[in-house]
């Protein structure tokens, strides 16, 4: 497996890395190799190994660090189970985080086997971001494109501003190209754009949001590599003494493969603590024609509908919120189940919750269980 997106920017950003064995599933301690690679593909100097036991985790902190790269650099962990010797054979996971040099802020960063989501050569991040908000608060969108693949590629981005932003709609396509084993963090994906050509308004003028649909052009159809992309947005920490940011990290879905016809987001919650918006974006794979989904809440506690439902209608790329979404939905209780169903359309959807601290502006990003999954 492999973790992308790590980082180490003394004063900025930092980067750790955990493996772990998975409990009740093996009875000896195994052993794991991590070999380190620069955002260029270059391997680090040093390669480092670790013996966790069943149920138990190892951390490096700073890991670029502690593989001998130098300050100021991304890049990215494979990790690979030594067969040799007494090892064990019971199975392992691995996971990353960024922290916020100043507030500690993590975000989390997930391993990726080879096939699965980083064999689609076409996927879109659910939401990009700037956009001024509540509290104070800025939102602006890192990007992290991988090509882990022994092949170049080009590597067309699409933004698909939500209509809420202005004009909204798909804008032309901007290409970048990423050599064979590159890894390459866009640190505002909407600035980048607006470098690059394309008339996307200031958030001094509204907030912009939308998709951003990723495409690794040529390695379609294409077997072998892996091809990430990740997504972290962040606002300033409203304490300037302090400084730094609060983010929360998510990765890219493959275009086409959403819920088809039902999707369940848990865990949404608002009182003088927190906020929480509500999200869902077309992610094609159908005639790629309009979509529409309607939402019914329902009370955590009892589990009844409450309110009435709320309907969008969304055309393919594109994503709609709900801001305060127990609010607009009449929950009086506080915590709430949204169940996203599709009323029109072939395509499939996504759908997701974000929570907020009412302080910090720090989100957390609440997954869609699919209730159409096989």
């Amino acid at each position: 497996g492999t973790v992308y997106g790590l980082q180490f920017f003394p004063g900025v950003d930092r980067s750790n890395l955990v493996v772990s064995q998975i409990p009740d599933r093996g009875s000896k301690e195994i052993t794991l190799e991590v070999t380190v690679f620069a955002s260029d593909g270059t391997p680090a100097p040093k390669v480092l190994t670790a013996h966790p036991r069943p149920g138990r985790w190892w951390q490096w902190n700073q890991v670029l660090r502690e593989a001998g790269l130098p300050e100021g650099v991304s890049g990215y962990a494979r990790i690979r189970r030594w067969m040799g010797g007494l090892a064990g054979n019971g199975p392992w996971w691995a996971y990353g985080v960024i922290n916020d040099e100043a507030t500690s802020d993590g975000s989390l960063l997930p391993v990726f086997r080879p096939g699965g989501i980083a064999a689609v050569r076409k996927q879109i991040v659910p939401v990009v971001l700037d956009a001024r908000g509540a509290s104070g608060s800025h939102y602006t969108t890192e990007i992290t494109l991988a090509n882990d693949s022994p092949l170049q590629t080009a590597v067309e981005l699409v933004y698909h501003a939500s209509a809420a932003s202005g004009p909204g709609g798909r804008y032309p396509a901007v290409s970048v190209s990423l050599s064979a084993r590159e890894q390459r963090i866009i640190p505002n994906i909407l600035e980048f754009l607006r470098e690059q050509g394309l008339m996307i308004p200031e958030s001094s003028s509204g907030p912009q949001a939308g998709t951003l649909t990723v495409w690794f052009r040529d390695l379609e159809g294409i077997a072998g590599g892996n091809t990430v992309v990740l997504a972290r947005t962040m606002t300033p920490n409203p304490d300037r003494s302090i400084g730094g940011r609060f983010g929360v990290a998510y990765p890219a879905t493959a275009w086409g493969r959403g819920a088809r016809t039902s999707a369940l987001v848990p865990a949404l919650a608002e009182d003088s603590s927190r906020r929480t918006n509500l999200a869902v974006v077309h992610t094609g794979g159908g005639s790629e024609g309009p979509l529409t989904l309607s939402v019914q809440l329902r009370d955590a506690r009892t589990g009844n509908d409450t309110g009435p439902p709320l309907t969008v209608t969304l055309e393919p790329g594109e994503w709609y919120q709900w801001t305060h979404i127990l609010e607009q939905a009449g929950v009086t209780t506080g915590q709430a189940t949204a169940v996203i169903t599709r009323v029109a359309g072939d395509d499939t959807f996504l759908a997701y919750g974000i929570v907020n601290d009412a302080v910090t502006s720090d989100g957390s990003y609440i997954k869609m269980i699919r209730l159409d999954a096989k």
